[in-house]
C-alpha cells in the first residue's frame, strides 16, 4: 500500500471500519457531511492562548478567579484590538 493509499485512508461509518475514498464514494457520502466548518475569527486562537494561560494561573494558585478573569479579559480585548487594527492597516 503506497503512503498516498494510507493517508486517503478513512476511518468510515461502518463501526469503525476502515476503507479506501475514491471520487465516487465521497459523491455516495456527500449527503452526509454536511456544511463546512466556518473559518474562525481573525485573532481567536491568541484568544484561546490567553485565556489558557490564565486558566493555568488560577490552577496552579498564582492568580484569584477574579484577578485571572480581569486579566484575561484585558488581555483578550488587546488581541482582538491588535488583529484588527493589523487588519485595517493591510493595503
Amino acid at each position: 500500500m503506497t503512503r498516498r493509499q494510507l493517508s486517503a485512508g478513512f476511518i468510515g461509518r461502518y463501526h469503525n471500519t476502515a476503507f479506501q475514498l475514491g471520487g465516487s464514494d465521497v459523491d455516495e457520502i456527500s449527503s452526509e457531511l454536511g456544511d463546512a466548518v466556518p473559518v474562525p475569527p481573525a485573532g481567536s486562537s491568541s484568544v484561546v492562548e490567553v485565556l489558557g494561560r490564565y486558566a493555568l494561573e488560577v490552577h496552579f494558585n498564582r492568580l484569584s478567579p477574579t484577578d485571572a478573569a480581569k486579566k484575561a479579559m484585558a488581555g483578550c480585548f488587546a488581541e482582538v484590538s491588535l488583529r484588527m487594527l493589523l487588519r485595517w492597516r493591510q493595503p
